[in-house]
């Protein structure tokens, strides 16, 4: 490798067991307008927004944590070592009492961070919403379980005045007194509607409201099942991506407004 002008080695690709670039998910075909897998890849889910590092099963190297586009959290073994790392083929699901870890809202982006400090690592999400959540360590040193999920910071909900959609956490002691603390970054959107009539303003919010009846088309156009997709039929396939094409012809424009926010650690009481 030769060193860039910003003084980094030049980057390369991470690879799995069998000589592969890691491949984090489906990537959307702007052609055929769908979630397709890259050719000889089964990653199950969409692609991966965030990635985490730790050391999973405590051998010495480095894993890796990946939060998807809908929410769900997988985890890469690695089977090489810290100096050449060889990361298995396929990812595996994260699961929390017999359910997948994942946030409802999507766009699920973990940290690894001991946030109750008893020594084991635990995973701090953001997601969608501006939600974040903690799902607590309740295992030991190379077999981590965890705990479900809990509320650190609730949905935004278009409140004004602190964190809100796409939160992207760190977790550290920024203030000194022992605690960590969170360190929330967002990316919200403010809609900005110019020239639509209200015949106009009423059929968006009619599609909009439509969004949800066709999640079984978009899992099986973002599935690797091509016995169900043609089972859908060519009509029902042209009569989803028409719904697309209108929605997105109506959708107002979007002016991006980001922030970063400090939470502080409150004294627990009694202390």
């Amino acid at each position: 490798m030769q060193a860039c002008a910003s003084g980094y080695l030049t980057p390369v690709a991470l690879l799995n067991r069998s000589g592969r670039e890691l491949v984090l998910g489906m990537y959307w075909d702007f052609a055929a307008k769908q979630w397709r897998n890259p050719e000889g890849v089964e990653f199950g889910a969409l692609h991966a927004v965030s990635i985490a590092v730790v050391d999973w099963d405590d051998d010495g190297d480095t894993d890796l944590v990946a939060g998807t586009a809908d929410g769900e959290v997988w985890r890469w073994t690695n089977w090489g070592t810290s100096k050449k790392p060889a990361f298995a083929e396929r990812a595996e699901e994260l699961v929390v009492g017999g359910e997948r870890l994942a946030i409802r809202s999507g766009h699920a982006m973990p940290v690894i961070a001991d946030w109750d400090q008893d020594g084991r690592f635990d995973i701090v999400l953001g997601g969608d919403d501006g939600e974040v959540s903690w799902a607590r360590n309740v295992g030991r040193a190379g077999r981590p379980e965890f705990a479900p999920l809990s509320v650190l910071i609730a949905s935004a909900d278009g409140e004004r005045g602190r964190s809100r959609r796409n939160a992207s956490v760190e977790v550290a002691d920024l203030n000194g007194d022992g605690r960590v603390d969170l360190l929330v970054g967002d990316q919200d959107h403010e809609e900005v509607v110019e020239g639509r009539t209200a015949e106009q303003d009423a059929r968006y919010a009619e599609l909009r409201n439509r969004f949800e009846t066709w999640a079984e088309v978009r899992r099986v156009l973002a599935s690797g099942d091509e016995p169900a997709k043609g089972a859908l039929g060519d009509a029902r396939v042209g009569e989803y991506r028409a719904y697309l094409e209108e929605l997105r012809g109506l959708t107002p424009k979007r002016r991006s407004l980001n922030g970063v926010w400090f939470y502080a650690r409150e004294l627990a009481a009694g202390r």
